[in-house]
């Protein structure tokens, strides 16, 4: 399977790239800094603050998935980390959909990075899938980054939401 790959520098993504490399999966990341690419893995330079994602990179993919995003636990949220926080997930987010709508052999499937944050503190309430968003900053970021991805259905690619909570790892 051909996979495009944000956020492939990160912890998810490093461990996505050993673990379905290993499987025979093909990457292509899309990064910031091709240099810090783990070897073997093609690399294509994107900013995703200020360009539409490389049409030609997400051209015959199977699937992308988009974990890019500044790190909600590298400090405290001060007004200028929030900013970073929000711009990073959500114009990030859509610009990969407007790289995947120049696309001419696009993805069948999205995996878009979100969060359990995406429910709020709701303490012992029993919550499914189709709840709707919670309170507080990180339900509204998560959910604005999930409307940014949604947008992506609209060019008949299947969205999924990965709602990760923290991640812990050896080494991280």
């Amino acid at each position: 399977m051909k996979i495009v790959l944000t956020g492939g520098t990160g912890l998810i993504g490093t461990h996505l790239i050993q673990s379905l490399g290993s499987q025979g999966h093909q990457f292509t990341l899309l990064t910031r800094d091709p240099a810090r690419a783990p070897s073997g893995v093609q690399a294509v330079a994107w900013q995703p603050l200020e360009d539409a994602a490389p049409a030609q990179a997400l051209n015959g993919a199977d699937a992308v998935i988009h974990l890019a995003g500044e790190p909600i636990a590298a400090g405290r949220w001060t007004a200028v980390r929030r900013e970073r926080i929000e711009a990073s997930r959500w114009t990030g987010t859509a610009n990969l959909v407007r790289g995947l709508a120049a696309a001419e052999r696009r993805p069948r499937v999205l995996l878009a990075g979100s969060a359990v944050g995406y429910s709020g503190d709701r303490g012992d309430e029993l919550l499914e899938e189709d709840a709707i968003p919670g309170a507080g900053y990180l339900a509204a970021v998560a959910e604005r980054w999930e409307r940014e991805a949604a947008a992506a259905e609209q060019l008949r690619i299947r969205v999924v939401y990965l709602r990760t909570g923290v991640v812990l790892a050896r080494g991280a």
